[in-house]
């Protein structure tokens, strides 16, 4: 059995996190908290503040920028606005996302990309205090052009 939890963001709007959780049996949400060193999701606390609020887990994920490489940055702003109230969620994501535009390839290869996020992944583990996840997909890991077969961290 797996367990089930949801991505949230600002593209779900104000949701009824108490409605979701019942009627699809979630144990936890991973919510955007930011993206790059200078956008936070505008619903992040808000859903922090419903998930503790029925006891399910709380991940607060991270939406990487490689094409900026500006990893100490990237990890400094996520560390500073995934607290609320002083608590930390139960878990971090790294999101990793290709660039979206294709003038931001212009600005980094794959390969380059693959390194500046493993660096965000080792920065985000080594200045946290709470569990690092990966999100993305397997196909980024093993692309030849990209990093290779992937490696734990």
């Amino acid at each position: 059995m797996r367990a089930r939890m949801v991505d949230w963001s600002k593209y779900n709007g104000k949701t009824n996190m108490k409605a979701a959780v019942e009627a699809f049996g979630l144990c936890g949400v991973m919510a955007r908290c930011t993206i790059g060193h200078a956008y936070i999701d505008p619903y992040y606390y808000h859903n922090f503040q419903q998930a503790r609020d029925l006891g399910i887990l709380f991940g607060a994920y991270h939406v990487l920028r490689p094409q900026e490489r500006q990893v100490a940055k990237e990890v400094a702003w996520f560390k500073k606005y995934m607290m609320f109230d002083g608590e930390p969620p139960d878990f971090a994501v790294g999101d990793c996302e290709l660039p979206n535009k294709p003038e931001d390839w212009k600005l980094i290869t794959p390969k380059e990309a693959g390194k500046v996020i493993t660096a965000t992944f080792y920065g985000m583990r080594d200045v946290l205090s709470i569990k690092v996840l990966g999100y993305t997909g397997s196909w980024w890991w093993n692309g030849a052009d990209h990093l290779g077969p992937a490696t734990p961290l």
